[in-house]
C-alpha cells in the first residue's frame, strides 16, 4: 500500500483583517489518482485550490459564502468544504482503493474535528489513520469539519496532511517457464509478476493436486501426458485492503518423454494415458527419403491435446484415434515415409481400417497424407503414409483421405493403357496389349480358344476359317474315311491328315473353291495357247 500526503495550509482568518482570495479553484493531484478539490456546494467556496496544489481555507467575510464568517463562542460545522475523490476505474490498470485519512498538527488542532458526511449523525470521523475512510474506484468523499470557538479559541495557522493510502487491484499473473512439458519432468509456474499488497498463492494443477499457501514459484510433475489448465489465485491479506481475489488459468499441454531411434527403426511407444482405455499409437517408423541422415525423435500426445498442441486447429477427421509428435532436428523438412501401428480397440466400433488417415500439421492447418493400410492382424492396425516434413502427426477417422499407391501406379484402374497381366475384372476393356488371359476385348488372338479370335488358335473353333486337322463338322475337306457324307474328297480312312499337309484335292494353303478357279484359268491359257501355234502352222 503506497501513503501519498499532501500539505495543506488551513488559515484561520476569521477574527483578524482578511486576505483576498486565490486566484483560482482547482482539484491538487495527491498521486496513484486520488485528488482533492474544493466541494460542489456553498461551503466548497471556503476551500481554494492554488496551482501549486496548496489548499486554502478562508473563514472570514472576505470569504465567498454570503455572510459567511467563524461564529464567535460558538461550535460551528461546515459540511462538505473538501472532496477526495478516488478517479480511478474498475477498468484502469491503475484501479485500485484508497483509504484517505486527515492528519492535522499544531497546538490549534485541538479546537478543529475533520468527518465525512454532512448530517447529524451521519457525520464520521476522518482524523487519523483509524478513521481512514475506504474509496473504492471511482467513489469519493466530502470532507468538512467543526470548529469549536468556546473556552479561549485563538484565530491561527493550522498545517494538515490529507493523506490517502492507495492498496494495489489484486492481479493474478502466471507464466509457464518450461518450454516443452514432458511427463515425470518438474514444470516451473513463475506467478512473481502478481499485484497486490499482502497476496497468498494457490495452484490447482488439474491432476487432482491442490497446492495452498504456495510460493510465488512452484513446480509440478505429471505422470501423464494430456493438457492440463493450471489456475493460480492470488487472495489480498492486507487489512486495509480487503480486495478479494483474482485467478489466472493456463493451458498447458504435457507430452510423453521423448523415444529416438534412427530412419528406418521401429521407435515403441508408451500408452497415451497410462493405466486407462485411451488409444495410443504402439508403434512409428520413419524412413528418411533420400538415404537422409538423423534421428528420429517421437513424443506421445494425448488424444485430447491434439488440437492444443496445433495452435487449437482441429484435424479434419471426425475422431482422433491416437498421436504423436515427431521431429527430425537434423532434417526436420525431410521427406520421409511413415508406418504407425495403432491399437485396433482404440478404432470406434464398426469402423473399418480403410477409413483410417494419417494427418499432419504443418504449421498453419492440417493435411491428411494418402495412407494405406497395410496390416491388421494381432489385435493391431498399421497404415502406412508419405510425408513432406514432420511435426504433430494424428491417426484420424477420415473416410475421404486420399490413398497411398505404395507402388506408384495408382493400381489396377480403369485409365491403365497397358493391361496390367492380371485376369480381373477390373481389367479395361480398353487395353491395347493382351494381358496373356482370355479377354474377349484383346485385338490379337491370345492363344486360348475365344470365339472372337480372327485366326485359329488350334482348337476345335466353329468360326475358324481354316480346317485345324480335328473332326469338325465344319471344315469343308474330309479328314477320314469315317462314313461323313458331307466330306467333298475322300481322305485316309480314319486318319487324320497330317497339319502340314492340304487336304485332299487341295493346294498347300487355298481351299477347293479357289483351286478349281486357278485350274480353269489355267485351263483357258493353255487352249488359247495351244489355237495360236495350230495358226502359224
Amino acid at each position: 500500500m503506497n501513503a501519498r500526503p499532501l500539505v495543506a495550509a488551513l488559515a484561520l482568518l476569521a477574527l483578524l483583517g482578511a486576505a483576498a482570495p486565490l486566484a483560482s479553484t482547482q482539484a491538487a493531484e495527491i498521486g496513484e489518482g486520488v485528488a482533492i478539490q474544493p466541494a460542489n456546494g456553498p461551503n466548497g467556496a471556503y476551500a481554494q485550490v492554488g496551482d501549486d496544489g496548496q489548499v486554502s481555507i478562508q473563514l472570514d467575510g472576505d470569504a465567498a459564502v454570503p455572510g459567511g464568517s467563524l461564529p464567535a463562542d460558538a461550535l460551528t460545522h461546515f459540511d462538505r468544504v473538501l472532496l477526495v475523490v478516488n478517479t480511478n476505474t474498475a477498468g484502469d490498470a491503475e484501479g485500485r482503493q484508497a483509504y484517505v485519512y486527515v492528519r492535522d498538527e499544531g497546538g490549534a488542532a485541538e479546537d478543529f474535528d475533520f468527518y465525512r458526511g454532512t448530517a447529524p449523525g451521519g457525520r464520521t470521523p476522518i482524523e487519523g489513520q483509524d478513521n481512514a475512510v475506504r474509496l473504492d474506484t471511482g467513489e469519493s468523499a466530502p470532507v468538512g469539519f467543526e470548529v469549536d470557538t468556546r473556552e479561549g479559541f485563538e484565530a491561527t495557522d493550522l498545517s494538515l496532511t490529507v493523506v490517502a493510502e492507495v492498496s494495489e487491484i489484486a492481479d493474478a499473473v502466471l507464466a509457464v517457464e518450461t518450454g516443452t512439458p514432458t511427463v515425470d519432468e518438474p514444470v516451473t509456474f513463475n506467478a512473481t509478476g502478481s499485484d497486490g499488497d499482502a497476496i497468498a498463492y494457490a495452484y490447482d494443477f488439474d491432476d487432482g493436486t491442490i497446492a495452498g499457501d504456495a510460493s510465488p514459484q512452484e513446480s509440478h510433475t505429471f505422470t501423464d501426458p494430456g493438457t492440463y489448465n493450471v489456475t493460480l489465485t492470488v487472495e489480498e491479506t492486507a487489512p486495509r485492503a480487503p480486495n478479494g481475489s483474482d485467478s489466472v488459468t493456463r493451458e498447458v499441454v504435457v507430452r510423453g518423454p521423448p523415444q529416438t531411434a534412427g530412419s528406418g527403426e521401429t521407435i515403441t511407444l508408451p500408452n497415451t494415458v497410462s493405466g486407462s482405455d485411451d488409444p495410443a499409437i504402439e508403434s512409428l517408423t520413419a524412413d528418411l527419403a533420400g538415404g537422409a541422415s538423423g534421428d528420429v525423435a517421437v513424443r506421445a500426445l494425448a488424444p485430447e491435446s491434439v488440437a492444443d498442441a496445433a495452435d487449437g486447429n482441429s484435424p479434419q477427421g471426425s475422431a482422433v484415434v491416437g498421436a504423436a509428435d515427431i521431429s527430425v532436428p537434423a532434417n526436420p523438412d525431410v521427406d520421409a515415409t511413415v508406418t504407425v501401428e495403432t491399437d485396433a480397440s482404440a478404432v470406434p466400433a464398426g469402423t473399418p481400417a480403410s477409413d483410417l488417415a494419417l494427418e499432419r500439421y504443418n504449421g498453419t492447418a492440417w493435411e491428411t497424407l494418402p495412407t494405406a493400410v497395410e496390416n491388421t492382424g494381432d489385435g493391431a492396425i498399421t497404415l502406412v503414409a508419405e510425408t513432406p516434413g514432420f511435426s504433430p502427426f494424428a491417426v484420424t477417422v477420415n473416410p475421404d483421405a486420399p490413398t497411398l499407391d505404395p507402388d506408384g501406379d495408382g493400381g489396377d484402374g480403369g485409365g491403365d493403357d497397358v493391361d496390367d497381366g492380371a485376369d480381373d475384372p477390373a481389367d479395361d476393356p480398353a487395353d491395347d496389349v493382351d494381358d496373356g488371359a482370355d479377354d474377349p476385348a484383346d485385338d490379337v488372338d491370345d492363344g486360348a480358344d475365344d470365339p472372337a479370335d480372327d485366326v485359329d488358335d488350334g482348337a476345335d473353333d466353329p468360326a475358324d476359317d481354316v480346317d485345324d486337322g480335328a473332326d469338325n463338322p465344319a471344315d469343308d475337306a474330309d479328314d477320314a474315311d469315317d462314313g461323313d457324307t458331307s466330306d467333298d474328297i475322300d481322305g485316309a480312312d480314319g486318319a487324320a491328315a497330317p497339319d502340314d499337309q492340304p487336304p485332299d484335292g487341295e493346294l498347300g494353303g487355298i481351299g477347293l473353291l479357289p483351286t478349281l478357279v486357278i485350274a480353269a484359268v489355267l485351263a483357258i491359257l493353255a487352249a488359247v495357247g495351244f489355237i495360236r501355234i495350230r495358226r502359224r502352222e
